[in-house]
């Protein structure tokens, strides 16, 4: 400012009131454009993932680019987002010190500030002018979907926006949003290739975000698919167990007798398994018992009615291990104490007495 302007006794007018009007030059395509040149997907991933620890890394991003880039970096992490969690994403577009911001994300630029070596240690240092970027573990599956998405389809990632915004009651911007992928994995290609771990991850985040009417269509798919379960390994099936058991007071009967079946069908899968070992069998058992009898019902009950009965009692038609002859006597006698059966009904003439004798 000139001598004359900055002594000047009169109060300047005020600047004209900001009008906000939607950009033109950021949009889906314009970033989707952006991030196809060169090997800018790849230090996208990264960055996303840089973003979604911020929580448990407290670290800043720092993306040192030519001016009219950074904000299609920035643009770009909240496409990844649905609406409401990429606004809890503040960001600046230049920052002179960017240990002194007040951003999550910030941009600089190489010349003119303090952006120094030091800012490596200290944030994840995106500098693209030299190539120099972190080398962060990202989650695979979510990182293979955002490539797709970003590269092909982004229609997929809106869906699955919708999905979170329909179902959920999330609206953060952390790395649970991978749990988030994991159930909607699930919920599209069903249980049967899923591992443990994704498999755990998903229905935690079910369990912590999912509305009433969302739970009970998780269930309800899971019912469904009652043969794979019967096939899968048995931790997959007792997470599996363990989650619809979780939510049993929001059941209807119908509900209720699915899952009794899937149970006891599944107990009887590897009782009639003649390479099934019996330690392996009765800590299955155990596992599953409790955790029926602690919402109110008993295997022993449910394998003691009349056409489970006939399926466990076969097997004694065949040459089999000890142990299955003595599993089929802790049935009927669990179920003889659960149900308090009179002594009457024990005798050698009574039904039940002569599958016991028998």
């Amino acid at each position: 400012m000139k001598f004359e302007e900055v002594n000047n006794p009169d109060k300047p007018d005020y600047l004209p009131t900001p009008v906000l009007e939607r950009g033109f030059t950021i949009d889906i395509d314009t970033v989707t454009d952006f991030l196809g040149a060169d090997n800018r997907l790849e230090v996208y991933k990264m960055m996303l993932h840089a973003m979604l620890i911020f929580e448990r890394e407290r670290k800043r991003i720092v993306i040192c680019d030519e001016a009219e880039n950074i904000i299609f970096w920035i643009a770009a992490l909240g496409y990844a987002l649905p609406l409401r969690n990429a606004l809890n994403i503040n960001f600046s577009t230049y920052d002179f010190d960017p240990s002194l911001s007040s951003s999550q994300i910030c941009g600089v630029v190489p010349n003119g500030t303090r952006f120094s070596g030091d800012s490596f240690r200290l944030h994840f240092v995106f500098d693209l002018l030299t190539g120099n970027i972190p080398d962060l573990e990202v989650d695979t599956e979510f990182s293979d979907f955002i490539d797709t998405a970003m590269s092909f389809s982004y229609e997929s990632l809106q869906d699955f926006h919708a999905f979170i915004c329909t179902g959920y009651h999330y609206d953060k911007s952390d790395e649970k949003i991978y749990s988030a992928y994991a159930l909607y994995s699930l919920l599209s290609d069903g249980v049967g290739a899923i591992s443990l771990n994704r498999l755990d991850q998903a229905l935690c985040f079910a369990e912590e975000y999912a509305v009433r009417d969302e739970t009970l269509r998780i269930i309800r798919q899971l019912l469904s698919e009652h043969t794979i379960l019967l096939h899968r390994e048995k931790p997959v099936f007792l997470r599996v167990a363990e989650y619809i058991f979780g939510h049993i007071s929001k059941f209807d009967s119908d509900f209720l007798l699915c899952l009794k079946e899937l149970i006891v069908d599944r107990i009887l899968f590897e009782f009639l398994n003649e390479n099934e070992m019996e330690d392996e069998f009765v800590a299955f058992y155990e596992k599953v018992n409790t955790i029926s009898v602690q919402h109110g019902f008993s295997v022993a009950t449910e394998l003691m009615k009349q056409d489970r009965l006939g399926k466990l009692l076969a097997v004694m038609k065949r040459t089999i291990a000890t142990w299955k002859t003595a599993f089929i006597v802790k049935v009927i006698s669990d179920y003889v104490k659960d149900q308090g059966v009179p002594v009457s009904q024990l005798l050698i003439d009574a039904p039940l007495g002569q599958i016991y004798y028998g």
